[in-house]
């Protein structure tokens, strides 16, 4: 969910890689970028 909504912020802020994802542990980040690869597909 988190990962999701994030991927969600990213989007609306326009940031394709966002420069906050590098403090991200290894698990949300993952999540992220799973979210971000399906909102694009969307």
């Amino acid at each position: 969910m988190y990962g999701y909504a994030m991927a969600l912020l990213a989007r609306d802020r326009k940031e394709e890689t966002p420069k906050w994802a590098r403090h991200l542990r290894p698990d949300p980040k993952s999540l992220l970028k799973k979210s971000q690869r399906w909102l694009k597909t969307q």
